[in-house]
């Protein structure tokens, strides 16, 4: 009898799936990156526009965050 998969819950596979994302951009150079999709880099972070919004995200550990918000506890800000 063979047995049918079984796929982690939602919230799961959404952690999993965010996981690996900060562990491909930490190892992301982010000068290249925000070069190919047109976003800026400042000492903050990178900045990527969504939906007529402005967000931050940490380089290397992927924290987003509004732009402007300094709620970023125990993440880095490098920029390159």
């Amino acid at each position: 009898m063979i047995m049918p998969r079984t796929q982690p819950d939602p919230g799961r596979r959404f952690q999993m799936a965010l996981d690996r994302a900060r562990a491909d951009w930490a190892r992301t150079d982010p000068a290249r990156a925000v070069a190919l999709a047109g976003c800026t880099v400042t000492s903050e972070g990178v900045g990527v526009p969504f939906f007529g919004r402005s967000y931050r995200v940490t380089h290397p550990d992927g924290i987003v965050a509004p732009w402007g918000a300094r709620d970023l506890k125990g993440s880095s800000t490098r920029s390159s």
